[in-house]
């Protein structure tokens, strides 16, 4: 066994010596009440519902979070290879899409109304996000 004065940063001749930040003093504010994540939830079951944007992003989410459960591979190469080419035009379609997405994107912070209806993401944050804030201002 080698021990990590041996072999660690510490061992080397420029090694940073030893330092360790502060932790600041903040004051939590109030929290996301459970009433108010049940409204938005209801919200967003509705947009789901009505958006067709926000289904295909569901349905991606699904399709990834089967793929990665799913811990087993063909062994019949015909299979395997359709397999791979349905990956790799998978992952073709998605970059085409983010592509188009980031064409003229302004910039962090200042999104479009162009950039909002393309962006299922950003659209649905931004519904709920005006929901709750109509929520806190009654």
């Amino acid at each position: 066994m080698f021990s990590a004065a041996e072999f660690g940063e510490s061992s080397q001749p420029n090694a940073l010596p030893w330092d360790q930040i502060k932790s600041t003093s903040f004051k939590p504010l109030g929290t996301v009440m459970p009433d108010a994540i049940a409204k938005l939830d209801k919200r967003y079951q509705q947009d789901l519902k009505t958006d067709s944007d926000l289904q295909d992003v569901v349905k991606e989410i699904a399709a990834v979070q089967k793929s990665r459960n799913n811990t087993r591979v063909s062994l019949h190469e015909s299979k395997r290879k359709k397999e791979r080419e349905e990956a790799v035009q998978k992952v073709a379609s998605l970059s085409e899409e983010a592509e188009t997405l980031e064409e003229g994107t302004p910039p962090v912070g200042q999104p479009t109304k162009e950039k909002v209806k393309k962006d299922p993401y950003l659209k649905e944050t931004t519904r709920l996000m005006a929901e709750y804030l109509s929520m806190n201002t009654k």
